[in-house]
């Protein structure tokens, strides 16, 4: 599930991983280290500045998919403290807005694809 957001001042992007989706890209051999998680891309386009953050979710608390679990993972997706900052501004300072949004959209996917799993299974 992708929750996306765009406007003048930022762009926002949510994205879930569910213990299914890990499952097909991982193998069942690494069920037992696989953890739902969802990261989250807040752009600054004024700032230029990309804020990334991850809530692991708890193997036996709420998921992603109830309303609950939705909301206690957005809580976790507000803290003070980023997990990951990224001032892209020299990047794409002579870009057209719908780059930005791409490559912002690009550093997203890395950092839920290769970043946070290399995290998760580096853990055990």
């Amino acid at each position: 599930m992708n929750i996306y957001q765009d406007n003048s001042e930022y762009f926002q992007k949510i994205i879930h991983m569910a213990k299914e989706k890990l499952i097909d890209k991982y193998g069942e051999s690494m069920s037992s280290q696989l953890r739902e998680y969802t990261t989250l891309v807040f752009y600054n386009k004024r700032s230029k500045i990309a804020r990334f953050e991850v809530a692991i979710t708890h193997p036996k608390l709420d998921r992603f998919s109830r309303e609950g679990g939705r909301n206690e993972v957005l809580k976790k997706l507000a803290n003070d403290k980023p997990f990951m900052l990224v001032d892209i501004s020299e990047v794409v300072k002579d870009m057209e807005p719908v780059w930005e949004r791409k490559i912002v959209s690009h550093l997203l996917s890395d950092f839920t694809h290769e970043i946070i799993p290399r995290k998760l299974f580096g853990k055990k």
